[in-house]
C-alpha cells in the first residue's frame, strides 16, 4: 500500500506526487525541506488506454461508500487550485450518484468518479483503481497501444505506441475514438479489457467515421531516446519521457556527439512529462543555472499573498513574483551546447515538457515548433485510499519563468504547425529545418 512516507523505490522520505489529468502525466515532489526543493515529474499517460492483463476487479457497496467519503475528505484538506470552489464537490457528488451505483467494477466505478471529477474542469484530479495504481513505474500494460486524452466528445489519440496494436489497426494521432463496443466513450476506463480480447471501435478522422476491431495486446510506453543526423549540420534528440526511461548518462553523450552540430532539434511531441530532476539536467545543457525555470505556487503562498493584499485576487502569476519554489537547470559537467535550437511539440507534450518547452521560449534560447501543448501543469498530493485505492488531489500551481499558468493554456508554437503535421515525422523534420534558415520566424 502506498503512504505519504514511501518512495517509488521504498526509500523513507516524504513524498507528494502530482498528477496532470489530461494526459494523466504525474510530478512527484519530495520535501526535505522547504529551502530545497527536488521535484519528480513521471509518465502516467500509457495508463489512459491500457491495463493489466487480470480480469476486472469487482467492487462492493460498502467499499464504494467508504471511498467517496475517504474522496470528500481528502479534497477538503488539501485541495488548492486558483478560483476552483471545492466546496461544490458534495453537489457534484450527488449528480452523479447513479453512476456510482451503477458500477460493478473497479474500474467502471472510477471512471464514474473521473466523469464527476471533470466538472471542475481541470488536471490533476484522478482515482485511480488498485491495479491501475500499481503500474505506475513500470512502464508496461495491456491495451490497444495508445496514449489518450479523454474529452467531452470522446478519446483523443495524443500518441500511437510503435509496434502496439492500433499502430497496426492503421489509428492516427489526432484520431478521436467516439465509440466503444457501440457505446459512447468519453474515458478511457470505457476501452480497457484483459489480453487478446477485442474491442470495436468506432472512429473520427477529420470529416469521416469508420470501424475498426483491435485486440488488445501487452505493450511498453517505454522507447528509448535517440541521436540522429538528418542533415550534416544538425542533430536530432528525441526525448519521449522525463520519468522512467530517461538516462542522464545516455542523454549526456548525445549531447558530446552533437556538441559539433550548428543545429539541434529536440524533439519532445508525446512526451508526457516525467520527474523534474530530469527536466533540469536536460534544461542544464542548454540554459545556465541562473536562468528560472519558473515557481511552484502552494495555498500557504496565496493565503500569505492574500493578507498582505487584501484588496487584490491571489491569482498564481500575482503570488509567484513574491512567492513559491524555483526552480532551476542543473550545470552539467560537460556538454553544454550553445549552437542554434528548436524544439517540436505537440498535444502529447505536457507537465515536464511544457515546463522546458515555456523555459526555451521566456528565455528566447531557441524555437518551438509545432501544436499547442496540452495545458496540463499543476501539481497535486497523491493519497493511498481504502483498498488501495489511490487519489491525486491538486495543491500546487505552476507559472513559468515569463509569468505564465500553463493550466489549461499550455504552450503556444513560434512556428505552429496543423495536427496532421506535426504528428508526420518527415513533415515536422521539414518544417523544422526550414525554420532553421527563416530568420522571419524567430527564435
Amino acid at each position: 500500500m502506498w503512504n505519504e512516507t514511501e518512495g517509488t523505490l521504498g526509500t523513507p522520505i516524504r513524498l507528494f506526487k502530482v498528477i496532470t489529468s489530461n494526459f494523466r502525466s504525474y510530478l512527484l515532489v519530495t520535501l526535505m525541506n522547504f529551502r530545497k526543493l527536488s521535484i519528480l515529474l513521471s509518465v502516467f499517460a500509457g495508463l489512459l488506454a491500457a491495463v493489466p492483463a487480470a480480469l476486472a476487479q469487482p467492487i462492493t457497496k460498502e467499499t464504494k461508500a467508504a471511498l467517496l467519503q475517504a474522496i470528500s475528505e481528502r479534497i477538503s484538506k488539501t485541495a488548492y487550485v486558483q478560483g476552483a470552489d471545492f466546496s461544490k464537490w458534495p453537489e457534484m457528488m450527488a449528480k452523479h450518484q447513479a453512476q456510482f451505483d451503477k458500477a460493478e467494477t473497479a474500474e467502471s466505478f472510477a471512471a464514474a468518479v473521473n466523469l464527476a471529477f471533470d466538472d471542475f474542469h481541470f488536471s490533476h484530479l484522478q482515482l485511480l483503481t488498485p491495479r491501475a495504481a500499481g503500474t505506475q513505474f513500470t512502464g508496461k500494460s495491456v491495451g490497444i497501444g495508445i496514449l489518450a486524452q479523454p474529452t467531452s466528445d470522446g478519446i483523443r489519440i495524443a500518441k500511437i505506441i510503435k509496434g502496439g496494436p492500433a499502430e497496426k489497426a492503421g489509428l492516427k494521432v489526432g484520431d478521436l475514438i467516439v465509440k466503444g463496443d457501440g457505446k459512447p466513450v468519453t474515458q478511457p476506463e470505457q476501452i480497457r479489457g484483459d489480453a487478446d480480447t477485442q474491442v470495436a471501435l468506432t472512429i473520427k478522422r477529420d470529416d469521416k467515421t469508420f470501424d475498426v476491431t483491435i485486440t488488445r495486446k501487452p505493450f511498453s510506453v517505454l522507447e528509448p531516446d535517440t541521436l540522429t543526423w538528418p542533415e550534416p549540420k544538425t542533430a536530432l534528440i528525441t526525448i519521449h519521457t522525463f520519468g522512467v526511461g530517461y538516462d542522464p548518462k545516455l542523454i549526456d553523450k548525445m549531447f558530446a556527439d552533437a556538441a559539433k552540430a550548428e543545429n539541434l532539434i529536440i524533439d519532445i511531441r508525446g512526451n508526457g512529462g516525467g520527474r523534474v530532476d530530469n527536466l533540469q539536467h536536460l534544461a542544464g545543457k542548454l540554459l545556465s543555472g541562473s536562468d528560472s525555470m519558473g515557481k511552484f505556487i502552494t495555498r500557504t503562498d496565496a493565503a500569505r499573498f492574500q493578507k498582505k493584499y487584501p484588496d487584490k485576487t491571489p491569482d498564481p502569476v500575482a503570488v509567484s513574483k513574491e512567492y513559491g519554489f524555483e526552480i532551476d537547470p542543473l550545470t552539467p559537467k560537460e556538454g553544454w551546447y550553445k549552437g542554434k535550437l528548436e524544439v517540436l511539440i505537440s498535444p502529447g507534450s505536457g507537465s515536464a515538457s511544457e515546463i522546458f518547452a515555456a523555459t526555451i521560449q521566456d528565455h528566447k534560447r531557441g524555437k518551438i515548433i509545432g501544436t499547442r501543448s496540452a495545458g496540463a501543469v499543476l501539481a497535486s498530493a497523491f493519497f493511498a485510499l481504502p483498498e488501495d485505492y489511490r487519489l491525486q488531489v491538486p495543491f500546487m500551481e505552476y507559472v513559468s519563468f515569463g509569468g505564465r499558468r500553463l493550466e489549461g493554456e499550455g504552450v503556444k508554437p513560434d512556428v505552429p504547425l496543423d495536427l496532421q503535421t506535426t504528428a508526420d515525422d518527415e513533415k515536422v523534420l521539414k518544417a523544422a529545418l526550414l525554420a532553421f534558415s527563416d530568420a522571419k520566424l524567430g527564435g
